[in-house]
């Protein structure tokens, strides 16, 4: 259900600190691909955990969050190795959503209807995927 200011509050003093950028030069992201894309991802998701954070969800709302996660979580391994600091935001994302969505009532997404969703998507994301790469 929905939180209080104070409890919002105290919730972000206990979430897990995310650099997402290295302000050290030493330790800058680089020209590799794998730490640049590893970048932009946990960019990306902190930007959507901070909207998520300052959003009303409606239950349509709140289904399309779930999904968008459950894929992103099963995307996770084909754009970085070292998944649990993503995974980590992600599940962030979700409790956030959970606590914003209207109504505490509506039921997302069952187990089986996420998995059944997830999986066409990645299908698809992953066909276009590998068009792509065939292309020059």
């Amino acid at each position: 259900g929905r939180q209080s200011g104070l409890q919002l509050d105290i919730e972000r003093l206990f979430t897990q600190k995310v650099t997402v950028y290295e302000l050290d030069p030493a330790a800058a992201v680089g020209f590799a691909l794998g730490p640049a894309v590893s970048a932009a991802l946990r960019g990306a998701v902190k930007a959507a955990l901070e909207h998520t954070r300052l959003s009303v969800l409606g239950p349509g709302a709140f289904r399309q969050v779930q999904l968008d996660v459950s894929l992103l979580r099963q995307m996770l391994p084909f754009f970085v190795h070292d998944t649990q600091e993503h995974e980590d935001l992600l599940v962030q994302v979700l409790v956030a959503a959970a606590d914003r969505a209207v109504d505490a009532h509506s039921p997302g997404l069952d187990a089986q209807q996420l998995s059944s969703l997830v999986s066409n998507e990645q299908s698809r994301v992953l066909g276009l995927c590998r068009g792509a790469g065939t292309r020059r």
